[in-house]
């Protein structure tokens, strides 16, 4: 049985397309700046972390900080450790905002958080989404405060190495039967 050079070149570009499709992996890259509220002390600090995780995250939890660095004035930015989880909150409180709990520890065991709100939906879509400055009360009345914290939050898919093993195959195969064609 013989199979059509077109039949062949349609199944190579299957297996490009499927090995093309975004996996469900995502990295969140956070960072801000301008913050004061973390450590209650004067002064500004800023910072960058990054969570990696096999899905998109939709409910709350914590997440492994793959990667972090920390900045602030002075003794301050001695003492600050990264923290190895941050808290992810996509329905932040009910608010309608998105929220990360972010958390920095101080050299002396303590630690301490701020929040920093984005706009709903931002965990799960890829894309840039700058932090929500203004002020933001808990529907039940409460008050959660003013935040003038300035930075992004960065989601972008990851690939999955089963995923660039297959688009090399595809585009193997793809290569071999063109240059087939042309013997």
């Amino acid at each position: 049985m013989r199979i059509s050079s077109n039949a062949l070149i349609v199944a190579g570009l299957t297996v490009a397309a499927l090995a093309a499709t975004p996996s469900h992996a995502a990295t969140y890259e956070v960072s801000y700046s301008g913050a004061t509220w973390a450590l209650g002390v004067g002064g500004t600090y800023g910072g960058q972390f990054t969570v990696q995780t096999d899905t998109p995250i939709t409910t709350a939890g914590s997440f492994a900080v793959s990667s972090c660095s920390l900045s602030g004035p002075g003794a301050v930015a001695n003492s600050l450790i990264c923290p190895t989880v941050q808290q992810f909150d996509p329905n932040g409180y009910n608010t309608g905002y998105s929220l990360i709990e972010v958390r920095v520890e101080n050299g002396n065991g303590g630690s301490n958080q701020g929040l920093l709100f984005f706009e709903s939906g931002s965990f799960t879509t890829n894309g840039v989404y700058p932090i929500f400055t203004g002020t933001i009360t808990d529907p039940n009345g409460g008050f959660y405060g003013n935040f003038a914290a300035v930075g992004t939050l960065t989601v972008s898919a990851v690939p999955e190495p089963e995923s660039l093993v297959m688009l090399l195959a595809g585009m193997t195969w793809l290569a071999f039967i063109t240059r087939r064609r042309r013997i």
